[in-house]
């Protein structure tokens, strides 16, 4: 009775580590074909919770660099605009002190007020641009609202609210410039006024209280730029400090989860030898007349 038990026991061992052996096997073959290891909160409960860890670091940064290249790209096409309203403020200049020259007859006068005409509608364009999915960069958080519609005097319809951006962990930049408040006037508005009065002869001469707010506005324009280009060198410097930590990252989660073919190479080695040694042992036991007793 014990040595049928015996027989029985060894047996059943012998099948256990065939399975153990086989299934050493698969997953050895399957890190080596796949290139990844076979990792389980079961099988290795640290590295497991290591690499969720790492996996939701890497998603949160990838999300910032995301952030950050819109907010180039949105800070860049402020840039363009402001770049195009300095432009328009400066003709704007040019053309009021050459509109005060005594050689101007009615007909060249009338031809300097259509482009004041123009350059009023270049600057509410260029004040109403909006970015490839169509929002207003300059209308605040409103960015469905056209900022600056035509009229006379000129109204603005933004919130005044700027627009933030995470590009990094704890930084956070403005990428909506905003030139007005919904209330009170200021150098943009009093700007296009002054052209639309210059245009439509309400203004019938420049003078010196149709160059102030030209200078105002230019003024304005400039310290904007400046802000736009403090906002660029931030997104830049945000960028290669989520581009370091990304390496890092991926390298270590690599580390962990790609194979180690050497060791894979030698486990699936091993079980096979040992699905080897099991096979043999059991099929020695089979032939022992003892076995047979079973």
């Amino acid at each position: 009775m014990d040595t049928r038990i015996s027989s029985t026991l060894f047996f059943q061992q012998g099948l256990s580590g065939i399975r153990t052996a086989q299934t050493g096997m698969a997953r050895a073959m399957h890190e080596i074909s796949s290139g990844k290891r076979e990792l389980s909160p079961a099988l290795d409960p640290v590295v497991s919770t290591t690499i969720t860890s790492l996996e939701q670091s890497i998603s949160r940064l990838t999300q910032y660099q995301r952030n950050a290249d819109a907010a180039n790209a949105r800070l860049g096409q402020t840039e363009n605009a402001l770049q195009g309203m300095t432009e328009v403020i400066s003709r704007a200049r040019e053309l009021a002190i050459e509109f005060n020259k005594s050689t101007h007859d009615t007909v060249s006068r009338g031809a300097l007020r259509n482009e004041f005409g123009q350059l009023r509608d270049q600057m509410r364009a260029l004040l109403n641009t909006q970015d490839e999915r169509g929002e207003y960069i300059f209308a605040g958080s409103k960015v469905t609202t056209q900022p600056y519609p035509p009229g006379n005097p000129q109204t603005y319809a933004g919130d005044g609210l700027a627009l933030n951006v995470q590009v990094a962990e704890g930084r956070t930049l403005q990428v909506g410039q905003v030139f007005s408040d919904p209330v009170n006037p200021d150098e943009i508005k009093t700007f296009l006024n002054t052209l639309d009065a210059l245009a439509t002869g309400i203004e019938p001469v420049p003078d010196e209280a149709d160059l102030t707010p030209m200078l105002a506005a230019l003024d304005k324009i400039i310290t904007l730029r400046a802000q736009v280009g403090n906002a660029m060198n931030a997104v830049s410097l945000a960028r290669a400090d989520n581009e370091g930590e990304l390496y890092g990252y991926t390298m270590t989660l690599s580390a962990l989860r790609d194979t180690d073919y050497a060791s894979a190479i030698t486990q699936l080695n091993q079980q096979a030898l040992l699905l080897q040694a099991t096979h043999s042992t059991l099929a020695k036991v089979q032939g022992l007349s003892l076995f047979n007793v079973i």
